[in-house]
């Protein structure tokens, strides 16, 4: 029995050296880019470059890891951005005034009278045009004096009942008296086609604060009245700014000749897409997919109407279709049937993402190591939860401090991508072990009954 105790523990050892995970090493992994910290900060952060993206195997990154100058992984984590998903636009109304002129006149040089209130907010507005008989509206003025943060977008409402296209000009003030140009020329435009409706009332602006904006137009088009102006807030978060774009050819047709499909290249969250169309004066309406990898189903994303039209000498661009952050690689544009297309050639899509912020430990000596790219690989010292918790608390500037990238490099090389071709000699040992040990428990069990069977019958003949 003593023998068979001591097999049954050199198995359980077996087994355990087995399903140990192998500690990741810098040679397991393809590329690489140097990190290197400065400030002597606990915790350190980047901005995860396109090559970290384009280079992991995994869609979950989890064949990423973070080494010290001695080579041993460091505790990290992927932060996901601020803003997780496509939030619905807010805008907040803000008073509109018009602004006579005469006819031939510059709106950028009207005389105006104002009236204030003491917090600076506008009670009324006149020109010297005002009383005159054949007064024109050449301009409007926006009181953003209650706002208490910067504007990023314009939003302009007018009656819907024909059909134009125009260019307005914006500027700004604090005074009344010093304008400074934020948009010097921004289409606005309302288009109805073929059933359709096409509306234009939004005008993407620098995020700045500013007390007053002034709206004025070409004087020989023609401009509706409007009815009322709001704006969108600019947002805290540096999500806009830091946001990136790469732009695709179609890699390969889909299954009917109104679908295009698209390789990313990586798995970056794609958060928003621009259908591009290679022919002017184009209109459809286009559904967006996407999936991990080409043995996936497709999964729908979003759905909007993608155009681009050349309309008196103004060119009109669809906006972007906005959805949730999905790090897939694979993407597709499908056309409706009973549309009209998109006219010849397959059109660009370019797919927007705002980077993660990769956030790791700086236990150890630089330069630090990012590693990206195996197959091999299937778990790193993420600590996502912990270290979030620590970088709630970013007002103390010394916890974490930017670090700088270098350029990528080969660790591995390609071949540490491509997936591993190979008998699971694990799994067979670990199954010849089992069964042997099934056999030996067996044979254990019968000798134990041999052994009880022979000391009862012993026991009946000395009776």
């Amino acid at each position: 029995m003593k023998y068979a105790s001591a097999f049954l523990a050199i198995f359980i050892v077996f087994i355990t050296s087995l399903t140990a995970a192998k500690e990741p090493a810098p040679s397991d992994f393809a590329f690489g880019v140097t990190l290197r910290t400065k400030g002597g900060a606990a915790l350190n952060e980047i901005t995860v470059p396109i090559e970290v993206y384009r280079g992991a195997v995994h869609p979950d990154h989890r064949d990423v890891c973070v080494f010290n100058g001695a080579g041993e992984p460091v505790p990290y984590a992927f932060m996901q951005p601020s803003t997780q998903q496509a939030p619905e636009k807010i805008f907040i109304p803000i008073r509109l005034f018009p602004i006579a002129g005469a006819p031939e006149g510059d709106a950028g040089e009207l005389s105006l009278q104002v009236r204030k209130d003491y917090n600076g907010a506008i009670i009324d507005v006149k020109s010297r045009y005002s009383m005159e008989s054949k007064q024109q509206v050449t301009a409007y003025l926006l009181d953003a004096t209650t706002l208490d943060k910067g504007v990023k977008a314009l939003r302009l409402d007018w009656p819907q009942t024909e059909s134009f296209i125009g260019k307005v000009s914006i500027q700004r003030s604090d005074d009344l008296d010093h304008w400074v140009l934020s948009v010097e020329s921004a289409t606005i435009a309302s288009l109805t086609y073929g059933g359709h409706t096409l509306t234009q009332q939004t005008i993407a602006i620098p995020s700045v604060k500013a007390k007053y904006f002034r709206i004025t137009w070409q004087k020989d088009r023609y401009f509706p009245a409007l009815t009322a102006a709001a704006v969108e807030m600019a947002d805290e978060s540096p999500d806009n700014a830091r946001r990136q774009w790469a732009t695709l050819e179609p890699s390969t047709r889909g299954a009917t000749p109104l679908e295009y499909q698209f390789d990313a290249g990586g798995f970056m969250p794609i958060e928003r897409v621009r259908v591009k169309p290679t022919e002017r004066n184009t209109l459809a309406r286009a559904l967006i997919f996407s999936r991990t990898s080409e043995k996936e189903q497709w999964t729908a994303r979003g759905a909007g109407f993608v155009y681009s039209l050349d309309m008196m000498g103004e060119r009109l661009e669809s906006p972007d279709i906005t959805f949730f952050p999905r790090p897939d690689r694979f993407w597709m544009v499908r056309l409706p049937e009973s549309g009209a297309g998109l006219g010849k050639g397959a059109p660009q899509l370019e797919v927007g993402w705002t980077p993660q912020q990769l956030v790791f430990m700086a236990r150890g000596n630089d330069p630090f190591l990012l590693a990206y790219g195996s197959s091999k690989v299937e778990s790193s010292p993420r600590y996502n939860d912990l270290i979030e918790q620590l970088t709630k608390q970013r007002e103390r500037a010394s916890l974490i401090q930017p670090a700088e990238v270098g350029p990528q490099f080969i660790l591995g090389g390609e071949p540490l991508r491509q997936p591993i071709v190979e008998y699971n000699w694990k799994q067979w040992v670990l199954w010849c072990v089992l069964v042997l040990a099934t056999a030996l428990l067996g044979w254990m069990a019968f000798r134990l009954y041999r052994q009880i069977a022979a000391a009862k019958d012993s026991h009946e003949e000395m009776d």
